[in-house]
């Protein structure tokens, strides 16, 4: 594993480990993924949603679909 400090390593949103957000596993089809929530992001589908709880979450609160276009 990189050190926290490696901008290159992709790290997850939600998960804070040691005064840094969480580092994610990249498999190899690129997919990343948090191992504590399960948050997943496949950098080259931008059409991807992400079903971890933290952004079903997000996507349903009225607060942020207000501040959507």
């Amino acid at each position: 594993m990189a050190p926290a400090n490696n901008t290159d390593v992709p790290r997850c949103p939600y998960c804070i480990l040691a005064h840094h957000f969480r580092a994610m596993k990249v498999l190899e089809n690129g997919r990343q993924i948090c191992e504590a929530c399960g948050h997943i992001v496949f950098p080259e589908d931008r059409a991807f949603w992400c079903p971890c709880q933290k952004c079903l979450e997000a996507r349903l609160s009225p607060r942020i679909k207000s501040m959507r276009p």
